[in-house]
């Protein structure tokens, strides 16, 4: 709630003040699709590794790194106005040095499932896309509310949801991912693991 909470005062902040970003790195793949459904493709000027090959629309812009190696010449080459990332220990040290160059930089931690429609108002607000934000949540809130409706007399299967093989991650406790599988009926066994990611021995 706290994470909701914050992510909520920066689409306030950035209403209130902040420039409209019309040249966007995005640092991950959910921020890019994202930005995306928002129709902001046309701030998009660069992306990381994963999202061009994740996301069709993005595909033919430039790459500026992973997660693990994000390039900050190629960041910096493509002059934009503000660049999104995940504030993970990976990419701490990366955001400082955007900073240290005075580059603009949104760093948000959507874990649980309202921080993620959170980061939609925080990305719309950035990017100038208020209606299509609006439809945008409000179709989620519809199909969760649906999803709740249909599962609601159904057992619940036990489930694991792996998000990398080698090494191992799942999904564990209080991620959104983890409220995502509760919602659709499902009894998520990496919960016991009590780590929002995991991770797991094959045994």
């Amino acid at each position: 709630a706290c994470a909701a909470l914050a992510l909520v005062f920066a689409a306030s902040a950035a209403r209130a003040g902040e420039p409209i970003a019309r040249r966007v790195v995005s640092m991950n793949p959910s921020f890019t699709r994202i930005l995306v459904a928002l129709g902001a493709r046309d701030a998009l000027v660069g992306v990381d590794d994963f999202s061009a090959k994740a996301e069709p629309a993005v595909a033919n812009l430039p790459r500026v790194g992973g997660l693990y190696s994000p390039s900050l010449e190629s960041v910096v080459a493509l002059q934009p106005d503000l660049v999104v990332l995940l504030p993970t220990v990976e990419q701490r040290d990366f955001q400082q040095r955007l900073a240290a160059l005075s580059v603009p930089v949104l760093a948000l931690d959507p874990v649980r499932f309202d921080d993620v429609l959170a980061t939609i108002e925080t990305l719309r607000a950035r990017v100038g896309r208020a209606d299509a934000a609006r439809e945008r949540v409000a179709a989620i809130r519809r199909t969760r509310d649906a999803v709740l409706a249909a599962v609601a007399s159904r057992p619940a299967p036990r489930s694991v949801l792996v998000l990398q093989r080698e090494p191992l991650f799942v999904v564990g406790r209080g991620s959104f991912l983890d409220e995502m599988l509760a919602m659709a009926g499902a009894r998520n066994l990496g919960a016991g693991l009590a780590e929002v990611w995991p991770r797991a021995s094959l045994e």
